[in-house]
């Protein structure tokens, strides 16, 4: 690498700090010099009774698949309600409240069918990393960018 290319940013967990979850940036500058600096991350301190709402939808799930499937004998795709469970867990602790995946048991807004249709190009911008700065340039931003206007997936799950 050049000395006039920047060097990537860096995540470093300190082993003395693991108990603490704190994370630094180190930026490495083309002089030789090295910034730190703190990064803010969640510690689930934010979010009360944080513990018990997880348990709740983990009830939840469990109380959906006895009732609606195991009851009535009744086969199901296991490969969604993982995902209705973990987007219900971080509503909640996002929003203070569940959006209602598990309660519904669909995929509400297609936000999973979205994510599933648009992972080949996320996987390819992850490969050319480049074509991440073409997308997020001022002109294609529009165009590209979830918004909350969007008629569903995650534009629909912010607005």
């Amino acid at each position: 690498m050049s000395s006039g290319q920047s060097l990537p940013l860096a995540y470093v967990l300190p082993p003395h700090l693991l108990p603490h979850f704190y994370v630094s940036l180190h930026i490495s500058h083309p002089t030789g010099s090295h910034l730190k600096y703190p990064v803010n991350q969640f510690s689930g301190r934010e979010v009360s009774n944080l513990e018990a709402r997880i348990d709740t939808h983990i009830l939840a799930l469990t109380a959906l698949l006895e009732t609606k499937y195991i009851a009535h004998d009744k086969p199901f795709d296991f490969a969604h309600k993982p995902q209705y469970l973990t987007l219900d867990i971080l509503s909640d602790a996002a929003f203070s409240a569940p959006l209602g995946f598990l309660a519904a048991d669909v995929d509400m807004f297609r936000y999973i069918e979205n994510l599933e249709k648009n992972f080949p190009v996320l996987f390819a911008l992850t490969v050319l990393p480049w074509v991440v700065s073409v997308i997020q340039s001022p002109l294609l931003r529009p165009l590209t960018a979830p918004c909350s206007s969007d008629a569903y997936g995650l534009g629909r799950l912010m607005g």
